[in-house]
């Protein structure tokens, strides 16, 4: 704008005109001057300078940018310790997995133990043999000559009675007591055992019996053999 206006006085003061001002021009120009003086334009137009908030504006934006530059940088900060957690974990995982693998190797680079080896399954049929009904099965580690009776849906004995397990051994014509099984509410027994008196450690299990026996067992078998399951070997 002040380039223009400096054109414009150049352009009037390049120019040449002999004509003379109007007589009354000096006298409106005075006028002018003087009624601005007081206060009132002639045109009765003010020009409204900037008001109070906008001159806030620019402090108000650089306050928001700062805070989200604030938040930005504590975001990053979280997600950057979150992903240094997230590594460690990783990390830690990846030893104890490779430990766990060194571990296996050096128990793999063993004679493997008879006890490992040598956990076998028997199920126990029931006899008479039902469509439906009652379950028995036996787990039997054949090194440690102990093993688990698990039962399911077998009703109570009758009143003075309990369930007694046994077991057959080769070369053993009477089958050697095991204990007396107790049931659960629902039917159902998880029993650890091991063969009673008459055990002999250099024969092998063959089979294994369940029966209905007097109140707290018997040391030779007298009831109805209710299931049995020979051992595979």
């Amino acid at each position: 704008l002040a380039g223009e206006l400096r054109e414009a006085a150049f352009s009037l003061a390049r120019t040449e005109t002999n004509a003379a001002p109007p007589p009354t021009l000096k006298s409106r120009v005075l006028m002018r001057i003087t009624e601005e003086t007081r206060g009132n334009p002639v045109s009765g137009k003010v020009l409204a300078g900037p008001r109070s908030w906008t001159r806030w504006l620019p402090w108000a934006a650089a306050a928001m940018l700062a805070l989200c530059c604030g938040a930005l940088a504590v975001l990053c900060s979280k997600l950057v310790g979150e992903n240094i957690d997230r590594g460690l974990q990783v990390i830690g995982a990846e030893r104890r997995a490779q430990t766990a693998e060194a571990t296996l190797a050096t128990n793999l680079s063993r004679p493997t133990p008879d006890a490992v080896r040598q956990i076998v399954y028997c199920a126990l049929d029931p006899v008479p043999a039902p469509a439906a009904g009652p379950q028995a099965a036996v787990l039997w580690d054949t090194a440690q000559r102990r093993g688990r009776l698990q039962i399911q849906k077998l009703p109570p004995p009758d009143s003075g009675k309990d369930y007694q397990l046994w077991t057959l051994e080769a070369g053993h014509k009477n089958p050697i007591s095991a204990g007396v099984v107790k049931l659960n509410a629902e039917g159902g027994a998880a029993v650890d055992f091991r063969p009673g008196d008459g055990d002999d450690a250099q024969a092998a299990v063959t089979a294994f019996a369940l029966s209905v026996e007097r109140a707290g067992g018997v040391p030779q078998n007298e009831g109805p053999i209710l299931f049995v399951g020979k051992l595979s070997r």
